[in-house]
């Protein structure tokens, strides 16, 4: 699939926050469902897999098995969330025996498991997003002891959510890192456009996505700022309650005292004409 192409940089597989961020992929969806959502803790589109069984439930990259995705670069990155459940992947990488191996990443495995064709490893995934680096050529290394090639095929299982998946060539500095590519985009960087120097060609198919891509972007702010609006008027609300409670208590304590004033003058009145 990308073989033929040049390969420098990032090339991403999977974008949530694209116009057909399955354009590269397959879908099995029994016992659970599939779904782009909008995560309340980084206030950005996700692609959710959710299933109460692992195994039926997943997607997979390219569509049709019988070609290879082709990339050769070493290092997969994958921006990922944790749900509290079982999550698994698998990674299919050819190396220089012309061997097919595959390595599958679980947070129910326990120990490490190499076989001829295949390896199993834990996977610690913490709940909330994780920024996974995976060094292919090191693990084909210390596994089969042979050279990595490319990677020939991905397949994602439930249960999880992803923001981005991509594959570099080496391990980037924080600041060379595209925003689009990162773990937590800045509040303010998704309302900014782009100046027009800062724009590369594009063709029209590109173009189109990076439309599609500042209108999510643009809806994602927008509920954002909804959700401060929300949150102001709560808060608004709040003080205005505290105060009308305020206000009705100094009330009442004013009724008290003047109704005690009363009550100790009528009983001056009392003792006076006693006397």
């Amino acid at each position: 699939m990308f073989r033929g192409a040049r390969q420098r940089g990032f090339i991403p597989v999977l974008q949530s926050y694209s116009a057909s961020p399955l354009e590269l992929w397959n879908t099995k969806v029994q016992n659970g469902s599939l779904r782009r959502i909008t995560d309340e803790q980084v206030r950005a589109l996700a692609l959710e897999i959710s299933s109460t069984n692992v195994s039926t439930c997943y997607i997979f990259c390219p569509k049709d098995q019988k070609i290879s995705l082709g990339i050769h670069m070493p290092f997969l990155v994958m921006i990922i969330k944790g749900m509290k459940k079982y999550f698994t992947f698998e990674i299919t990488i050819l190396d220089d025996c012309n061997m097919h191996r595959r390595f599958r990443m679980s947070n129910f495995q326990k120990i490490n498991r190499i076989h001829h064709f295949s390896t199993s490893m834990p996977l610690c995934l913490n709940a909330g997003w994780n920024e996974m680096y995976f060094d292919l050529d090191d693990l084909t290394r210390r596994a089969y002891k042979t050279n990595y090639v490319e990677t020939t095929k991905l397949q994602i299982h439930a249960n999880c959510r992803i923001r981005v998946i991509y594959f570099c060539d080496k391990i980037y500095d924080d600041t060379d890192i595209p925003q689009k590519f990162k773990m937590f985009l800045p509040n303010n960087h998704i309302c900014h456009k782009k100046k027009t120097d800062e724009l590369h060609k594009d063709t029209p198919e590109s173009t189109q996505d990076n439309e599609f891509e500042a209108e999510s972007q643009l809806l994602e702010c927008a509920e954002y700022k909804k959700k401060e609006n929300e949150e102001e008027k709560e808060n608004d609300l709040n003080e205005c309650e505290t105060i009308i409670q305020e206000s009705i208590m100094e009330r009442r304590i004013l009724h008290e005292i003047s109704s005690i004033e009363g009550e100790e003058s009528i009983i001056d009145e009392n003792e006076n004409c006693n006397m």
